[in-house]
């Protein structure tokens, strides 16, 4: 359809600078251990990302699309940006965790904690797979290759409500750790004890994170939790078909924001990752860092023979 071509160009140009951002968290991840806990969202935009440019593609080459080819060629991305709507209420989890229970985070073993988040997360995207195998309906034309529109609609309907749910839980559990966090704090303040000490420093790295975490909640709310209440109204309002349709597909965009969003939080926010970046950077760049510092020497030189030869 014309009126989603723009929709396509956008896709594309938000997709590069999410590839960009991604790779960069993904290559800070292998080279600092402690980065460990933001890969799996950034392999999971990576793969959300491409089959979006494969949706894309097929709006600019005006392929038809048809809902049960289309389940199975994007199937993976079903179960994917499920997995994703799943980890990030899990994610707002382990806020309220660290901040209620500090001791008990602490000696939580890493590998235990966040396999177990994978694993729920994992079956919930299995779940609907496995729904939209079950109770297939009629392979209707469709006006783009994405979720909404992918799975037969009773389950895209519960999908979409689900979700809603899951973002709804995330905002109540965000506004439940900044609750508690100042409560905390304030009541450490008053006691000046050494036992309380550690409690408070712990408090301070979670004030912290959670100022970078605010920053995030806001583009989560703009994006994310906005589309798919997109996607909501539009059955909602009761619009015809093909309109509906064509609302769906536009809900890509802010959810393409979403997949984009951390490298430049983090790069905005956290001077740990943004001193990573910028190695990275560097090591991106090589001769251009080589080639300043060589013009930069050449310069000195000239200024200091000319300042020698009283010019």
């Amino acid at each position: 359809m014309e009126v989603l071509l723009p929709v396509s160009i956008t896709i594309f140009v938000i997709g590069l600078l999410g590839v960009f951002g991604n790779v960069n968290i993904v290559w800070a991840t292998y080279r600092r251990r402690d980065f460990q806990s933001k890969c799996v969202l950034s392999l999971n935009d990576l793969i959300c990302i491409g089959f979006e440019w494969k949706n894309a593609i097929g709006l600019i080459s005006a392929v038809e699309n048809y809902r049960i080819p289309c389940f199975w060629a994007i199937s993976v991305y079903l179960f994917m940006i499920t997995f994703q709507s799943t980890m990030i209420p899990c994610m707002a989890f382990d806020r309220l965790f660290a901040i209620a229970w500090p001791f008990k985070y602490r000696v939580t073993r890493t590998t235990n904690y966040v396999t177990l988040l994978c694993a729920i997360c994992s079956l919930n995207g299995l779940l609907f797979v496995l729904l939209g195998i079950v109770f297939p309906e009629n392979n209707d034309r469709i006006a783009a290759c994405n979720p909404p529109l992918a799975f037969p609609p009773l389950i895209s309907y519960l999908w979409n409500k689900w979700i809603i749910s899951l973002n709804i839980l995330t905002l109540l559990l965000y506004i439940a750790s900044f609750a508690l966090l100042h409560r905390k704090r304030k009541q450490i303040q008053t006691i000046s004890n050494s036992s309380t000490r550690g409690e408070h420093q712990h408090l301070l790295l979670q004030q912290k994170i959670m100022r970078t975490m605010s920053v995030i909640i806001i583009l989560f709310v703009i994006s994310w939790f906005y589309a798919h209440c997109q996607v909501f109204f539009s059955t909602l309002l009761g619009l015809d078909e093909q309109t509906a349709e064509i609302v769906m597909s536009t809900a890509v965009v802010p959810v393409m924001i979403c997949y984009v969003q951390n490298y430049y939080v983090y790069l905005w926010r956290s001077s740990d990752y943004r001193a990573a970046f910028k190695e990275q950077l560097h090591c991106m760049t090589p001769s251009a860092v080589g080639n300043s510092r060589t013009v930069a020497t050449t310069m000195s030189q000239v200024r200091y023979l000319l300042g020698s030869m009283g010019i």
